[in-house]
């Protein structure tokens, strides 16, 4: 940059030389803006603000990037007023491309900015502006919900420096995550350093979101495999699979197989009749363990044509049952007195009482 040489300053009284004024003009003309191509220059009591032409057509396209600074002026009420380029906001919307008929799987939205859009003119052609006070900065301001779509209106703001983003967490069965919050994109940072402003330029281009965070959800009746969604760590807790009491869990490939396990217990003297019949045993297994059922063998009445005990079948128990014969025998001695009497309910023998009968008028040694 190029000195500019000023007049002494002149005392009240003191003759002003020609030399002097005439250094003075080409000091304002050497200090004033000069536009060059693509600039437009405006110069008012405030003083005098440099833009970017806008090149105006239905054919016509901007210049200027995205949510670039186009134009920085002194507010009235204090602060300053800036104009930016038109930016866009696009987002993956999965949930729209998994309609049926499928909708368009990206949502496009523009900025506003005190409820109107930024790429709207006013009657002047200007596009509406953004007062910001120094040591701000403009944020675009983005609403997501739980699944991480975008859910308008987007905003342009001015906002404390540093301004704090959430990030949307995925719904777990347990209700965290994160319902909805708003995440500042940072465009422009204002700063006002020995009164002139200083820009820090962040962005210059669209937004693009992508949504695409996992959720889990537990289906149907039973116990959840899907437990949390650890927010801090940002890892998916799931639930293992362990069998216990008859049931036994083995991890394949692929495949977590939970396998009914039984055995027969205890025993007795006289053999052993087993009730579950093990895998092994079967006839025909099944190549697929889980087309195999545990089986049981039945219980059955006896040899045919023995009819002493009879098996049942009810509702809620199998019963082991007599043969229905209910009966009396008396044994009498000789003068018809009642010595002895077996009693039968059902073909079982109810009679509990030890006897030994003896004939009368049997030999006391008899011949074997």
């Amino acid at each position: 940059m190029g000195v500019i040489d000023l007049p002494n300053e002149v005392k009240p009284g003191e003759v002003v030389r020609a030399d002097d004024y005439n250094a003075l003009l080409k000091a304002l003309r050497m200090s004033m803006i000069q536009p060059g191509v693509g600039y437009q220059r405006t110069i008012n009591r405030s003083g005098t603000t440099l833009k970017i032409k806008d090149r105006r057509g239905s054919l016509a396209r901007s210049i200027n990037p995205a949510f670039s600074v186009i134009e920085v002026a002194e507010a009235d009420g204090g602060g300053y007023e800036v104009t930016l380029e038109p930016g866009r906001v696009c987002s993956a919307n999965p949930v729209a491309a998994a309609q049926s008929p499928a909708e368009d799987g990206y949502d496009y939205f523009i900025p506003e900015i005190s409820g109107t859009p930024m790429n709207q003119r006013d009657v002047d052609g200007n596009y509406p502006k953004i007062t910001v006070q120094a040591g701000e900065t403009i944020y675009c301001k983005i609403k997501r919900t739980a699944f991480g779509l975008v859910e308008g209106p987007v905003e342009m703001v001015a906002d404390e420096r540093d301004k704090d983003s959430a990030h949307y967490q995925p719904p777990d069965p347990d209700d965290s995550g994160t319902e909805e919050m708003f995440q500042y994109r940072r465009i422009v940072d204002l700063d006002v350093v020995s009164g002139e402003v200083e820009l820090t330029v962040w962005r210059r281009s669209d937004i693009d979101l992508e949504p695409f965070l996992w959720i889990g959800e537990n289906i149907g009746a039973g116990s959840g495999v899907f437990s949390d969604h650890d927010e801090v760590a940002g890892v998916y807790n799931f639930r293992r699979v362990k069998g216990c009491y008859g049931m036994a869990d083995q991890e394949t490939a692929d495949t977590v197989f939970v396998e009914f396990e039984g055995e027969n217990i205890g025993g007795s003297s006289g053999g052993v009749g087993e009730i579950h019949v093990e895998k092994v045993d079967q006839q025909n297994p099944e190549v697929d363990p889980c087309l195999d059922k545990a089986q049981f063998k039945m219980l059955a009445p006896g040899l045919s044509g023995r009819d002493q005990i009879q098996i049942v079948n009810g509702v809620d128990v199998v019963r082991v049952r007599g043969n229905g014969i209910n009966a009396n025998i008396d044994f009498e001695d000789c003068s018809g007195n009642n010595i002895f009497s077996l009693s039968f309910v059902d073909g079982l023998i109810t009679s509990a009482v030890n006897a030994t009968l003896q004939i009368p008028g049997c030999p006391s040694n008899p011949v074997p």
